[in-house]
C-alpha cells in the first residue's frame, strides 16, 4: 500500500521592477514570474510596501487577491485558479506620493513571501526631475537599458534604493 506524502512546495521567483519617477507620483510596474519547481501552490504571498497603493493586478492562473492591511506593512494574498505546477507571472502595479522636493526617497518593489529563492532586477526611470543615488544597499548596478536612470540586479532581501530628487 502506497503512502502519500504531502510536501511543501518549493517556489522560486524572478521579479523584474521598473519605477517612473515623476513630480506627480512614483510608479511601480512590477513582474513575478512564479516556478513551482516542486509540488504545487494555490496561493501566493507579497508584502506591499505600506507607502505604495497598488493599482492594478494581473495574472493568468489569478482567481482572486485579497489585501491585509493588519498591522505592519500590508501582506497581498493572491489566489489560483488551480493549483501552480510549473510556471505563472503575476503583474502588479503601485503608486506611491512623492513628497517635497527637493527631498529623498527610498523605492522598494513589493517582497514575495515563502518563496526560496529569489532574484530580480530593479530598473529606475526619471521623468522632469534630477535623481542622485544616496544609497543602494545589497543592490549591484548593472548596465542601464535605453531610456533608464540606473538599473540594479538582486539576489536577497531586503531591496531598497534610496535617491535623492530634485527638480
Amino acid at each position: 500500500r502506497a503512502v502519500e506524502t504531502t510536501r511543501e512546495a518549493l517556489v522560486m521567483v524572478d521579479t523584474q521592477c521598473r519605477v517612473q519617477l515623476t513630480p506627480a507620483a512614483i510608479r511601480h510596474a512590477t513582474r513575478f514570474t512564479y516556478e513551482a519547481v516542486q509540488g504545487r501552490c494555490d496561493r501566493v504571498k507579497l508584502i506591499l510596501p505600506s507607502e505604495q497603493t497598488l493599482t492594478r493586478l494581473t495574472g493568468e492562473l489569478v482567481k482572486d487577491w485579497q489585501l491585509d492591511a493588519g498591522s505592519g506593512e500590508p501582506v497581498l494574498t493572491v489566489e489560483f485558479v488551480r493549483p501552480l505546477e510549473g510556471i505563472t507571472h503575476l503583474e502588479l502595479e503601485s503608486e506611491q506620493a512623492l513628497a517635497t522636493l527637493p527631498g529623498s526617497i527610498e523605492l522598494r518593489p513589493p517582497t514575495p513571501l515563502g518563496v526560496q529563492r529569489e532574484s530580480g532586477r530593479l530598473a529606475v526611470r526619471t521623468e522632469d526631475l534630477i535623481a542622485r543615488l544616496e544609497d543602494a544597499g545589497t543592490l549591484r548596478q548593472v548596465n542601464a537599458e535605453a531610456g533608464e536612470w540606473a538599473s540594479y540586479q538582486f539576489s536577497q532581501r531586503p531591496v531598497a534604493l534610496r535617491v535623492h530628487l530634485s527638480p
